[in-house]
């Protein structure tokens, strides 16, 4: 292992100096194994399209997560495991699909699925987890396990964590920032993206007739990132059909198609919109309250982003103790607590 692949861990606390020495050595141990059990009959080789996908999204996240305070490093290549498309719920009984991230062993995994650009979302969205701030903790008995990762805290009596979502929250909406400033005009995605501009346009047909308000269109559009088939779908839109009707038999073509897709949770978007929704909620209720200092939830935002990608919480905490009052932060951190089930 090249010694330019360093353990993405920041920070180790509790234990003696000799425990954390032994820490850091254990970590940097597990960085450098690469035969994973729960994956390997899933795994398959990187193409040349996927390595250059990869590629693409680190080189973004790692220059996004600076912009932010935060110190990423280089993810080795053998850490960026490449599962057959439907097999994360096999690996995670059925916990999680589409990718995951494993905090200790510092790995990525990420179905191939047949779109370039859920496979690019999908890859930037775990190393955006990845390359969050990371610090671990050593417990009385010499075990170690996660303390921060991101804006998240793992309770020292290992019984939950705080700031889960929101974590998850800024991710996705990190993720929504890839896609819309990257993605969408790479021309590595043209082809996708094009077919994915005709779908849309059908799509919004399918609302207008239903008198969906403008603001619930755009929400139902800004989260459409692919379809199986997107291409093949656009061309049977553009085309000529046999019908009285045309216009609305397309339309109820591509409402087939998104009812199937969503029936199948195949259909490429963020995700999270519990998660979503209840960040949306405390930007704004932050937003309302605080006068002059903020002119927008983007900017409320940026704070968010900058503690968890930086590690330091002290500059948020105050903001929002000065704004909703003394213990607002304590009570942010319990909304979104989140205690293990195992």
């Amino acid at each position: 292992m090249s010694s330019k692949f360093e353990s993405h861990y920041e920070r180790v606390v509790g234990g003696s100096s000799e425990d954390q020495s032994e820490a850091r050595k254990e970590l940097q141990a597990w960085l450098e194994e690469h035969d994973y059990e729960d994956t390997k009959p899933y795994e398959r080789s990187a193409s040349e399209t996927d390595a250059n996908i990869i590629a693409l999204a680190e080189s973004w996240v790692d220059h996004y997560v600076t912009s932010y305070g935060g110190n990423p490093k280089p993810f080795p290549p053998e850490s960026i495991l490449i599962l057959e498309e439907g097999s994360v719920p096999l690996v995670t009984e059925g916990k999680l699909r589409g990718g995951f991230h494993s905090l200790l062993s510092q790995r990525i995994a990420v179905e191939r699925s047949q779109s370039d650009v859920s496979f690019a979302a999908c890859v930037a969205h775990e190393l955006l987890h990845a390359k969050s701030y990371k610090a671990v903790q050593v417990f009385k008995d010499g075990d170690i396990g996660p303390y921060r990762s991101g804006l998240r805290v793992f309770d020292r009596t290992d019984e939950g964590h705080y700031f889960t979502d929101l974590e998850e929250a800024i991710v996705v909406e990190s993720t929504d920032r890839f896609f819309k400033t990257e993605l969408i005009q790479n021309p590595l995605f043209i082809s996708e993206i094009n077919a994915l501009t005709v779908v849309k346009r059908w799509v919004k047909k399918s609302m207008e007739i239903r008198n969906f308000s403008e603001d619930r269109q755009r929400d139902i559009l800004d989260q459409l990132y692919s379809l199986p088939h997107l291409e093949t779908i656009a061309q049977a839109l553009e085309g000529e059909v046999d019908s009285d009707d045309p216009e609305m038999y397309k339309i109820g073509y591509i409402d087939s198609i998104l009812i199937k897709a969503i029936q199948e949770e195949n259909i490429g978007s963020p995700g999270r919109e519990r998660e979503r929704k209840a960040f949306k909620d405390t930007l704004e209720e932050i937003l309302e309250k605080s006068g002059r200092k903020f002119t927008s939830t983007d900017e409320v935002f940026e704070e968010f982003a900058r503690a968890n990608f930086s590690g330091n919480l002290l500059p948020l905490a105050r903001t929002i103790e000065n704004i909703l009052g003394k213990g607002a932060f304590r009570k942010i951190a319990n909304k979104f607590r989140q205690e293990f089930s195992d």
